[in-house]
């Protein structure tokens, strides 16, 4: 089922017909509404290429610097899995999909996070079940 594109996606639409982006955390300023709109526009606007392998035994790393909740912390994900505009889930059922393949990375890989001292240690529903589901899908997340 199709849904409406939100005001929010539509304006990054209008920006990134101009130029996509260059270089990462141009989301760090937006809204949480905005945020959820990059989302929108990154889950649509990644390239999957046909015949072309998944990395695996990777490392990256996420500089948690600009997270402030589920939404920031998947336009992150997305830029340190996939680069400036990267795409690697908006949610952790989206994330789970990801983790399955197709989307330029597959487990294992070692996710490395840089200035999570806000991030990481927050008592906090979404931090449980994210570690369980990168620890379920081999994801070793280390903290830098």
């Amino acid at each position: 089922m199709l849904t409406k594109a939100s005001k929010e996606a539509l304006e990054i639409w209008s920006k990134w017909r101009v130029s996509p982006p260059t270089s990462i955390n141009s989301w760090s300023s937006f809204t949480n509404q905005q945020r959820k709109g990059w989302l929108e526009v990154v889950r649509l606007y990644f390239k999957r290429i046909d015949n072309q392998l998944d990395k695996q035994n990777g490392i990256y790393t996420l500089d948690a610097t600009f997270i402030k909740d589920s939404s920031s912390f998947f336009c992150a994900l997305g830029e340190a899995i996939n680069g400036p505009g990267g795409y690697f889930g908006f949610d952790l059922l989206s994330l789970e999909d990801c983790l399955c393949g197709g989307f330029g990375v597959m487990p294992p890989f070692t996710l490395n996070i840089l200035n999570a001292e806000h991030f990481l240690e927050a008592d906090d529903v979404f931090i449980t079940k994210l570690h369980e589901v990168l620890s379920k899908h081999q994801v070793k997340l280390i903290r830098l």
